[in-house]
C-alpha cells in the first residue's frame, strides 16, 4: 500500500511544480483532489484499478498531454 500512495504523491508533486495550466482551472484546488485520492488509492484491490484509478486523478487536469500509462503504455480493457 505505501507503493501506491507513494505513486500517487509523485504524480501530484510533479503536476503541482511542472503543470503550467493550473490558472486556466478556475476554483480547481489540486491539493484537495489529492487527499480525496488518497483513500481511494488506497482501497483498489489490484494494479489494474490502482492505475485506472491514476489515470483518473490526472484526467482532472483536463489536458491531452498529461496522463498515465502502465508498462510504457496505454492501459488494455483486459487484465
Amino acid at each position: 500500500m505505501a507503493e501506491k500512495v507513494a505513486g500517487l504523491s509523485k504524480l501530484w508533486e510533479e503536476a503541482k511544480y511542472n503543470f503550467a495550466y493550473f490558472d486556466h482551472l478556475p476554483g480547481f484546488d489540486w491539493d484537495k483532489l489529492y487527499l480525496e485520492y488518497l483513500p481511494k488509492v488506497q482501497a483498489t484491490t489490484s494494479t489494474l484499478a490502482y492505475f485506472r484509478l491514476l489515470q483518473q486523478f490526472y484526467a482532472q487536469l483536463h489536458d491531452g498531454h498529461t496522463g498515465v500509462w502502465a508498462n510504457g503504455g496505454p492501459l488494455a480493457d483486459s487484465t
